[in-house]
This record gives structure tokens, sequence and C-alpha cells, in this order.
């Protein structure tokens, strides 16, 4: 059986520039540039999209909207990789499958190293 006092004993926090290192090794596994239309900025980030579509009830009845997570890197020890600045409100387009989607960012996780925001179409 795991010795869990040890593990929590001897385990030391990631620091942000480890973590900013291994985020971007997670984008450069699947990178997508996107240009965001609150900045103007192109970023290249890692885009995880939900498959399941979220219902969006409105007075003409029924609609549904795609959600995806960005995944970007700040605090990166190297200074060619630029960090990610992005907020909520924040619009970007991805193109899947020949088929253009406008997304709006609605909520930013900031971590040590590393961002996460949520999307949804529009």
């Amino acid at each position: 059986m795991p010795n869990y006092d040890a593990y929590w004993q001897s385990s030391d926090t990631i620091d942000p520039v480890s973590r900013a290192v291994d985020a971007w090794n997670r984008i450069l596994d699947k990178p997508t540039s996107i240009t965001l239309q609150g900045s103007g900025s192109a970023v290249t980030v890692k885009i995880e999209h939900d498959s399941t579509p979220q219902e969006q009830p409105g007075t003409s009845g029924r609609a549904y909207s795609l959600r995806c997570t960005v995944y970007g890197v700040k605090d990166h020890p190297n200074v060619a990789v630029a960090d990610t600045v992005i907020v909520p409100g924040d619009k970007f387009a991805l193109t899947v499958n020949g088929k253009t989607t406008v997304y709006v960012v609605e909520r930013v996780i900031d971590l040590p190293g590393e961002v996460q925001a949520f999307a949804r179409s529009v």
C-alpha cells in the first residue's frame, strides 16, 4: 500500500517556470493559432473541444452552443515564447473540417505558468 504521508512530506510544489515549460510542451503537442478579436493578437494555444453541445434556451426555441477550453502559457523562461493574454469577452474564430465557428471567452483561470480559458460558440 502506498505511503501517502511520506509522499506529502517529500513532494514540493512545482515552480511557475517548470509549469510554464510543461504547459508549452503540452501546447506544442497539439498547437492551434488563433487571433483574439479583443486584443488583436495572434497566439499559439492548445484547444480541447467539449464533445457535448450545450442547450441554450431562447425566446424562439432552443439553440445549441459548442464549448472548448483554451490552454495558454505565461512566464516561460524562453523570451521567444510570449505570454498568452486572454480575457473574458475576447472572441476568436476556429475552423474545423471546413466549418468556421466563432467563440467568445467566458471565464479565465490564471495558474502558475499557464492560463486556461473557457469559451462557447456564438
